[in-house]
């Protein structure tokens, strides 16, 4: 097989592939292989007829012409990898000479691939590479929040005989109608006053009733079945009570923990939230990081590319029924080139720290998802097999571990200009 490979622009290359017979000759066979076995000639079994009476049935470019969809991609695909390009669009085929089966000494096939690839991307030098984070101060307010925190994790609900107030505990029977219809009813349910996660309004309604009270309202549901309709809500107030919290002092540190002051305690949570901060600030390293190299670094974004990415965004808007302004319009191609333009950045990362996923990772991924999703993990990886999201989960497994991968290579300095060592807090593994 022979290539050249011409550049028609930064972003645009046109390969020229030529192959001979015996480039050919595996996939024809196969194609004679397969005819062989449905052809019905007189004299002959299936699967045992000669070429040459193929050729003499069919017409002796019969086979050539099924294998040459295969031919033609297979070389386009050899040709790709042997010349290190990176794709971003289907080629556009022209074949420039098809082979004469008739003669062996014209058995050749030329034709051109022209595609969109992604333009050649200058990585900095990562171990020259700075980013700049606050430095960590563990405040007397944040001891105080994680304190409090524990302390209602330790609470106790006590019986009050006085008017519902936000954050106390109702018990009540409720009972929703649509149209007279029960769509929803509970009794003896047990809720806090200003969650907002049950029937609309009922926070409002609450508030000021008195245990034995019962009242009557309409709201408008936002969930299970009658969602979108006005229900007529019935409630009655069965009990009111309020959270009584711990004292902070020394019985409670003993409760909690391990120490027996409040003092000791204090030092140990002083410690937990700086090792919390500190995992966190991976987080913000790996956001500066990738900002900076999406602003330092020059892409040339090819519009075709930006194109056919905005178009099936625009297109899944309009089955929506969804309408796009102009200005809507140019915010989602600038959104798009953005996307783009990193995500050839990180696919070059990732390429220069030759960074791969391993099944391992990719499984524990999906596992993750299915999770999410609760379905079971066979069934989620099908679905992704269906619908093509195996390639992009890779690619985006890849990207984010490219980034982890960065981050051990990089310098770190916090407001102080001190230097800051994050690597025993980066990922072992990408979940």
């Amino acid at each position: 097989m022979k290539i050249s490979v011409k550049s028609n622009s930064e972003t645009n290359k046109t390969l020229t592939i030529s192959l001979d017979k015996v480039d050919m000759k595996n996939e024809v066979d196969a194609k004679y292989d397969e005819v062989s076995q449905k052809a019905k000639i007189p004299g002959f079994r299936k699967g045992h007829v000669p070429k040459p009476i193929i050729d003499k049935q069919y017409g002796a470019g019969y086979t050539l012409s099924l294998a040459l969809e295969k031919i033609v991609s297979k070389a386009y695909f050899e040709a790709v990898n042997k010349n290190s390009i990176k794709p971003l669009t289907e080629p556009k085929i022209d074949i420039t000479q098809y082979p004469d089966p008739t003669k062996s000494t014209d058995y050749n096939l030329t034709f051109t691939a022209t595609v969109e690839v992604r333009p050649e991307i200058v990585l900095p030098d990562l171990e020259k590479f700075e980013v700049s984070v606050d430095k960590i101060v563990v405040s007397a307010d944040d001891i105080m929040k994680k304190l409090e925190t524990m302390q209602k994790n330790y609470a106790t609900l006590k019986a009050v005989d006085r008017k519902v107030r936000d954050n106390d505990y109702v018990s009540l029977n409720l009972k929703a109608e649509v149209n007279q219809k029960v769509v929803d009813s509970s009794s003896g349910i047990s809720y806090q006053v200003g969650s907002d996660n049950m029937v609309p309004d009922l926070d409002k309604q609450l508030k000021g009733m008195v245990s034995g009270d019962k009242k009557s309202f309409q709201s408008v549901l936002d969930k299970g079945e009658a969602k979108g309709k006005k229900a007529d809500v019935s409630i009655e107030v069965l009990s009111v009570k309020e959270q009584e919290l711990p004292i902070l002092d020394d019985s409670f540190a003993n409760l909690v923990s391990d120490y027996d002051n409040l003092v000791d305690l204090k030092k140990d949570l002083k410690k937990q939230i700086a090792e919390d901060k500190k995992k966190a600030q991976v987080n913000i390293v790996a956001d500066k990081f990738v900002k900076k190299l999406s602003e330092d670094i020059k892409v040339n974004v090819p519009k075709k590319v930006i194109d056919d990415t905005a178009k099936v965004h625009i297109d899944d808007m309009k089955k929506k029924g969804q309408k796009l302004t102009e200005s809507d319009r140019k915010k989602l191609y600038d959104s798009v080139k953005q996307n783009l333009k990193l995500s050839f950045i990180l696919d070059a990362l990732g390429e220069k720290l030759d960074v791969q996923i391993s099944k391992e990772e990719f499984t524990n991924y999906v596992v993750n998802l299915a999770m999410r999703y609760n379905m079971p993990p066979e069934q989620f990886i099908k679905i992704m097999e269906q619908t093509g999201q195996i390639s992009g989960v890779l690619r985006e497994l890849g990207q984010s571990k490219s980034v982890n991968s960065a981050l051990g290579f990089i310098k770190v300095v916090d407001s102080d200009g001190k230097t800051v060592d994050i690597k025993p807090f980066l990922k072992k593994e990408i979940k």
